[in-house]
């Protein structure tokens, strides 16, 4: 077995080992966040540089279509952040097998609460949650 880059190669092919995977993994993300923040980093500076007061460019920030998408990614980078900070503190290391498993029941348990939300989302109010 040959090792090509980030591949280990056989006769069989070439296989991706599970370090060089999460290596890609987290380059990856970091190169999303980094785009993502530098993105809302612009859409903030360009509202407040086109508005000169706060509240107009705030309004701006929250009705345009697309700083809405931005500012959106941006909460969405940032749930994802803390999952993987805290799956880091609690769970640290996992197997290949331990990964798909946990993936497989955070799809579950994310369909169950979202469909128990639009089940009873008339009976939910700010005293329930």
């Amino acid at each position: 077995m040959t090792r090509v880059g980030h591949l280990h190669c056989s006769s069989s092919g070439c296989v991706a080992t599970r370090d060089t995977m999460a290596k890609c993994y987290i380059g990856s993300f970091g190169i999303y966040a980094i785009v993502t923040l530098a993105l809302a980093g612009f859409s903030i500076w360009h509202a407040f540089h086109t508005r000169k007061q706060f509240f107009p460019a705030t309004i701006f920030l929250t009705t345009n279509k697309i700083n809405v998408v931005v500012l959106s990614n941006v909460a969405f980078m940032t749930t994802l952040s803390l999952g993987k900070f805290l799956k880091h503190i609690f769970l640290g290391e996992l197997s290949a097998q331990e990964i798909t498993e946990l993936e497989r029941k955070g799809k579950i348990a994310v369909t169950e609460t979202c469909l128990a939300l639009t089940t009873f989302r008339e009976e939910l109010n700010i005293r329930m949650v």
